[in-house]
């Protein structure tokens, strides 16, 4: 644990339990329903039960974009895979507020940008490196879902800054089940 930070020790503790709870959940149907017997012997998205009970966990889901239509499409795929909260899916369309956002976002939080929005200083890229104290501090999981190159972001990557690059042409279960993984690492690690 984390001894100079209880309150991230307390929220991490909740977050552990929710999970470990969901999942059981998840497992106990899957079971019920003579699918396969116990998919998960420990915190991993073994099946689309599990990835919506893992997702349900994250206290915060934030979608950035200016596209209108992305927006809407990929803050509904998090909401329908937050059965639970689904009012913890927060859409903005303007990277001004959504950096003020993500600057208040509670710890253990997840967040997806596009890259380029159309106002200078503000592309994914600039407020996740602005926001990298933060974003480690609270570990928070931050994607940017861009048409750019992957290479662009190779610096990003590596310096932490962004946990992860998704294509902006199809937001796939694949993402999904990559930024869950992340998360929960996030959770798992953050006692270290």
């Amino acid at each position: 644990m984390s001894h100079d930070n209880p309150d991230l020790d307390k929220k991490r503790a909740t977050i552990l339990e929710r999970l470990e709870s969901a999942l059981q959940e998840a497992d106990e149907e899957i079971d019920s329903h003579g699918q396969k017997e116990h998919l998960r012997r420990s915190l991993v998205v073994g099946s689309r039960r599990h990835l919506r009970a893992v997702l349900d966990a994250v206290p915060e889901v934030l979608v950035l974009d200016d596209e209108e239509l992305i927006l809407r499409t990929v803050g509904r795929i998090f909401k329908s895979m937050k059965p639970t909260s689904r009012d913890a899916v927060t859409t903005i369309d303007d990277p001004v507020k959504g950096e003020a956002h993500i600057a208040q976002m509670p710890v253990f939080s997840m967040v997806v940008s596009d890259n380029q929005m159309g106002v200078a200083g503000y592309t994914g890229a600039e407020i996740a490196e602005r926001l990298h104290p933060v974003t480690r501090t609270n570990r928070l999981t931050y994607a940017i879902n861009s048409s750019d190159d992957e290479r662009d972001f190779d610096r990003l990557l590596e310096s932490r800054a962004v946990d992860a690059f998704f294509p902006k042409d199809v937001f796939k279960q694949e993402n999904l089940e990559r930024l869950a993984r992340i998360f929960v690492k996030k959770v798992q690690e953050s006692d270290s």
